[in-house]
């Protein structure tokens, strides 16, 4: 058995890139193969299409001495690869099973197809096949609260609205929340992309609110240091653009953290709920109480008053036990 939705642990804020693994290094013994070398029976399965939400993909062939090998998955739209590598003189579910994960920040897509290259230390000859991805892949203890992809729109989607000067006045004329379906994307064909001018010199620009289908989020019974919001964030290496997230509850608490976009390029963000600060004193118990959480908001920052923010947010998601790793 596979995937599942719950949620994931550490300590602290995490900022931080997932190093990507050599591609050009094989497993762990050093075998090289003989000039006579053959390989028969390559194939992937269950088959060629996999839905990484509910199944591993594995490979299968046999060589005529055992041999280091080493696969890599590379998603033809999404960017993302997978390295699996080991040695042996077959190849099978038990050394070369890949469970949807990327090597990089890079999500693989749904509907893409994907090269899987086989090679082996000292052989010239490389051996090909592909894979499509049916559905992405889910992750155990965790729940997505936004991927902006399909029905998102350019304003808002389901269980999402924007607001604050980017529609009522303020820097409206200056600001928008726009779907965007440039490269700049992690996951899927979609990112948001936030982007306006501090009109008024207030710093603030506007934001966007994220609410469950439900009352609450379903975050009861986890204890409140091992929950994480994550996200990826991609910066314009501008230096101008601050975010201020935040989770509010029924009894009035509201709860921040605000977090500086420096840079240049993605990276995926993972903010320990814990951490976050109670900023609507006098309303509410001052407690953190995960039964109560009504919603997530996202606020867009300047720096310097009266200036340009700017910054991109794909796959909000919240994990338990850990911050989100792909």
């Amino acid at each position: 058995m596979k995937k599942g939705i719950l949620f994931i642990t550490l300590f602290s804020v995490f900022l931080s890139c997932k190093r990507d693994t050599d591609p050009n290094k094989f497993g762990p013994e050093t075998i090289i193969v003989s000039e006579d070398f053959t390989v028969t029976g390559f194939t992937v399965s269950p088959s060629n299409f996999i839905n990484l939400a509910t199944q591993d993909a594995y490979f299968n062939c046999t060589m005529s001495q055992r041999a280091e090998f080493k696969f890599v998955i590379s998603g033809l739209l999404s960017g993302a690869v997978k390295t699996v590598s080991g040695a042996g003189q077959s190849i099978d579910i038990l050394n070369s099973t890949w469970t949807g994960d990327s090597d990089n920040l890079n999500l693989f897509r749904s509907g893409e197809k994907c090269l899987v290259e086989l090679s082996f230390h000292g052989a010239k000859k490389k051996y090909y096949d592909t894979i499509t991805v049916t559905a992405e892949n889910s992750y155990p203890n965790t729940i997505l609260i936004n991927n902006f992809e399909g029905v998102f729109f350019d304003k808002h989607g389901p269980n999402v609205a924007a607001y604050g000067n980017y529609f009522d006045g303020g820097d409206s004329a200056k600001s928008d929340i726009k779907s965007d379906n440039t490269t700049k994307t992690c996951e899927g064909a979609q990112s948001v992309l936030f982007d306006g001018v501090d009109v008024n010199k207030s710093f603030y620009i506007g934001g966007m609110y994220f609410f469950p289908a439900t009352t609450t989020y379903s975050f009861a019974g986890y204890e409140p240091d091992s929950l994480y919001f994550n996200t990826y964030l991609y910066s314009y290496g501008d230096n101008s653009t601050n975010f201020v997230f935040s989770y509010t509850e029924t009894d009035g608490d509201i709860w921040t953290k605000q977090v500086s976009v420096d840079g240049l390029g993605w990276t995926l963000l993972s903010l320990r709920l814990k951490d976050f600060t109670d900023s609507n004193l006098g309303l509410g118990n001052g407690i953190l109480n995960l039964d109560k959480i009504t919603g997530f908001n996202i606020n867009l920052n300047a720096k310097t008053a009266g200036t340009r923010a700017r910054a991109n947010l794909d796959y909000i998601i919240v994990s338990y036990g850990r911050p989100f790793e792909p």
